[in-house]
Parts: C-alpha cells; sequence; structure tokens
C-alpha cells in the first residue's frame, strides 16, 4: 500500500496560509462555514512522492514522513 502525501499552499507565495487554517478550537464544519464566506484565493496543489507504507514502520512514522515532505515542499520558492 502507499500514502500519496499532498500539500496545499494558500494564496500568492503562502500569504494567506493563516486565513485557511484551523482556528484554535474550531471544527471542521465551523472552517468550512467560515471560508465560505471568505473572497476567492488562489491555491497551489502539490501531488508528492507516494510513500510505501508497508516500509515505513507503522501509522505514526507515515504521519511523519508525510509531515516532514509536506514542509519541504511548503518551504520551496
Amino acid at each position: 500500500m502507499r500514502v500519496q502525501p499532498v500539500a496545499l499552499r494558500y494564496g500568492n507565495r503562502a500569504q494567506e496560509q493563516t486565513v485557511v487554517a484551523f482556528a484554535p478550537g474550531e471544527s471542521f464544519a465551523g472552517n468550512f462555514l467560515r471560508l465560505l464566506g471568505e473572497p476567492p484565493r488562489d491555491t497551489e496543489v502539490w501531488f508528492l512522492e507516494p510513500i510505501d507504507a508497508s516500509d515505513a514502520g507503522g501509522r505514526r512514522r507515515i504521519a511523519e514522513l508525510a509531515r516532514e515532505c509536506i514542509i519541504a515542499a511548503m518551504e520551496s520558492p
């Protein structure tokens, strides 16, 4: 089985990440409804190199590897 990390970057050079991010204690529904009232924004979607789950060493390690890949992608220009 393979896990597909996906990086999402909102706004030009990620300048709108904090607007889209969940507020402290905000539910998915609350975030969704709040964003419905926001203006449209540019979004970049990157499908990163898949992770082979059978070699990763468990769910926690898969999540750590995916997070590392996503952070690296977000830091690129």
